[in-house]
């Protein structure tokens, strides 16, 4: 299901595990409006790997969102993402255009060993390209030809499970609501990569750049590289700064927000953080006790050093990570783009920015042609949390 670039207006869904997402948002020809934006925990017992086990859970959060003010001729456009999700570019032998999913199908049961009646298979070509004689169409070594090639047609090709397109058709029945289209998470970000109008006023140049996109959310990070706008590679790695986070929050008695400005203030100037710390006290309270002023500033800098070591970990296993795959392609990143929640995190930009710094690294601060309703205060604080949603409006 595959959206059209229509005007009109859309409730917009990302199911994830842990945390889900709704926009409700108006397109007009090229500007993009959000109206609303909700962000809440994924109902338990409701979602498992990318299938909607129980969609009377996801209908009852829907209703108390939008009861007082349902939108009105509304579609549904589904954000999908799930490790059973097959997703790889494939150079093919040329053949008819109706044999090429047939094609696609023997290969991939073939080499994965599944069955591939229970996925639903979309394609898209991306051009001509010389491989060499001892590669097969799955891009394995075979036995050596050394030095022949042979031309073939190269293919992104992205296989979804059944079952996963058919709960969310189950949802959206249950949800009321016409679907405008069902789309792969991986696709929709690549559609960033081939607009003019992308982020923080062009940041990408489309179909130019080779472009690493992190998604820093509550428990991993994902990891998506684009060549020329044309999918590459995906995967994600797991990490643990939402509970050093939470323990920081509990500690600090302030919202997650402040949290981040906390950390970022406390990384810029230690000892002026630190001074604003104690200046924050009532010195002349009966019941202040220095002793006990100097315990809390240590336990601070303990939390803080532990989310600061965290993140260190973490850029490193993503720089081997984005260091491998970019040199198995042949490839040079030009630049890294930080979005969703923890990406508001200065001090990883930072991190980042040592471990790559022949690479332009920038946080998602503005999506283009994106605007917000003054009663939408969610986009202006967390851009990054619509990046996923909005992509597709780049088609």
């Amino acid at each position: 299901m595959v959206y059209k670039n229509k005007s009109g207006k859309y409730v917009i869904f990302e199911l994830q595990k842990n945390r889900s997402k709704m926009a409700y948002v108006t397109k007009k020809g090229r500007k993009i409006t959000v109206d609303r934006f909700y962000e809440m925990d994924t109902p338990y017992d409701s979602y498992e790997n990318g299938v909607v086990s129980n969609p009377e859970k996801f209908h009852n959060v829907y209703q108390g969102y939008f009861l007082e003010n349902p939108p009105k001729k509304a579609k549904a456009i589904f954000i999908i993402d799930a490790d059973s999700i097959i997703e790889r570019r494939m150079a093919i032998q040329k053949v008819k255009d109706k044999d090429i999913e047939g094609l696609l199908r023997y290969e991939l049961e073939d080499y994965l060993s599944i069955n591939m009646s229970d996925y639903v298979i979309q394609y898209k070509k991306l051009g001509m390209v010389k491989v060499a004689d001892d590669i097969d169409d799955i891009g394995e070594n075979m036995k050596s030809k050394k030095g022949k090639t042979k031309t073939k047609l190269e293919l992104f090709v992205c296989a979804v499970p059944k079952n996963i397109i058919e709960s969310y058709i189950e949802l959206a029945q249950d949800l009321n609501l016409k679907i405008e289209s069902i789309d792969v998470k991986s696709n929709v970000l690549s559609l960033y990569n081939t607009s003019s109008q992308n982020f923080n006023s062009g940041f990408i140049k489309p179909k130019k750049d080779t472009v690493c996109m992190l998604s820093i959310s509550e428990s991993r990070v994902d990891i998506n590289l684009y060549e020329k706008g044309e999918y590459v590679y995906s995967t994600y790695v797991d990490h643990g700064i939402s509970k050093l986070i939470s323990e920081l929050v509990k500690e600090l008695g302030v919202n997650v927000n402040d949290c981040f400005d906390m950390i970022n203030r406390y990384n810029e100037n230690k000892s002026d953080f630190m001074k604003d710390i104690l200046a924050n006290a009532d010195l002349f309270d009966e019941s202040f006790n220095p002793a006990q002023a100097l315990e809390k500033m240590n336990t601070y800098k303990a939390l803080f050093s532990r989310i600061n070591k965290e993140l260190d970990s973490l850029v490193s296993d993503i720089s081997r990570n984005i260091a491998a795959q970019s040199s198995s392609n042949g490839l040079v990143v030009d630049k890294i783009l930080l979005y969703s929640y923890y990406g508001q995190l200065k001090l990883v930009e930072n991190i980042i920015n040592n471990k790559f710094s022949d690479t332009k690294v920038a946080i998602v601060e503005k999506i283009d042609r994106v605007d917000a309703k003054r009663s939408c205060e969610e986009y202006k604080e967390n851009v990054g949390s619509f990046v996923n949603l909005l992509g597709i409006f780049n088609k």
